[in-house]
């Protein structure tokens, strides 16, 4: 009974130690596998967390010369944005060549520029008395003056421009807006072409003076100078002095300054104005709306 008892706690004993021995390595599987999993996984973390790092960092340089390639090229895309506007506006800004187109129009009519007009040409007043200015001269000079946008007031007085410079005249004022006065005493002007200034002139919306005294016009003007004061869209000077109109002017003259709605000074002085028609002529002036200075001391 003895040896039976202990021979049975001794089978117990085996099979215990046989159904709780422990695995090779020592560890029970189960917390083997719930040990290492965890410790895997955190040696592979840390080498992943110090390589994204250090990656990180490696991006960070490797930018820095693409940022400053980025920035060095967007002020080279600003300087040539800037040039290009500049180069724009510089063409939006044409240079002006009157000079150059005037000398050219000389050139070609073999005629010697004028000097002073090529100093001047972009003055708002151009005076060019007693330059000898010829026909030939003002060929050339009526052309620039088509084109002018700077000129307003112009005096051609006491120069030689004639009979022959009327069709040229009145080519430079069917073009020219900006002229506003404008002085041709003492030119030579006649009879002869007298109705072609007139209408021209008269259809001029911009000139305000005109100054015609000194010249050789007579009663065959008349009819066309009262034309010019009735119909003229803003003439409110005029100065007929020193002309040859004679007898045959008061009545065409008392007409138009009656019909005119803009003319407020006349200077018919130092004519030869007499006559039946004086009383036509008064009576003009005595009905005229606008008329302020009647200016003829010597008929």
């Amino acid at each position: 009974m003895g040896d039976t008892a202990i021979n049975s706690n001794a089978n117990n004993a085996e099979k215990e130690t046989e159904g709780t021995a422990p695995p090779a390595n020592g560890v029970p599987p189960d917390e083997g596998q719930k040990g290492e999993e965890p410790q895997a996984q955190t040696n592979e973390e840390k080498p992943n967390e110090g390589e994204n790092e250090q990656t990180e960092a490696d991006g960070e340089k490797n930018n820095e010369p693409d940022n400053n390639e980025a920035k060095e090229n967007d002020a080279d895309e600003l300087s040539h944005d800037a040039k290009q506007r500049k180069s724009v506006s510089s063409a939006a800004e044409p240079k002006d060549t009157s000079a150059e187109e005037y000398i050219f129009e000389c050139t070609k009519r073999g005629v010697v520029p004028l000097g002073y007009y090529i100093r001047h040409i972009q003055e708002s007043e151009l005076t060019m008395r007693h330059a000898d200015i010829s026909p030939e001269d003002f060929k050339p000079l009526s052309i620039s003056l088509c084109q002018s946008k700077f000129i307003t007031n112009l005096d051609l007085s006491h120069n030689w421009l004639g009979d022959e410079s009327v069709p040229a005249l009145c080519q430079m004022f069917s073009e020219n807006t900006f002229i506003e006065h404008l002085s041709l005493a003492d030119n030579h002007f006649t009879d002869a072409k007298t109705e072609e200034m007139c209408d021209t002139l008269a259809s001029v919306a911009q000139l305000t003076r005109l100054d015609l005294s000194e010249n050789g016009f007579g009663d065959e003007s008349a009819a066309f100078f009262s034309d010019l004061m009735a119909t003229s869209l803003q003439l409110v000077y005029l100065n007929l002095s020193k002309n040859n109109f004679g007898e045959g002017t008061p009545i065409p003259f008392g007409r138009g300054i009656a019909q005119s709605e803009c003319l407020q000074e006349l200077d018919i002085g130092w004519n030869h104005i007499r006559g039946k028609g004086m009383k036509q002529l008064c009576q003009g002036i005595a009905v005229s709306r606008t008329l302020k200075d009647n200016l003829y001391p010597s008929l």
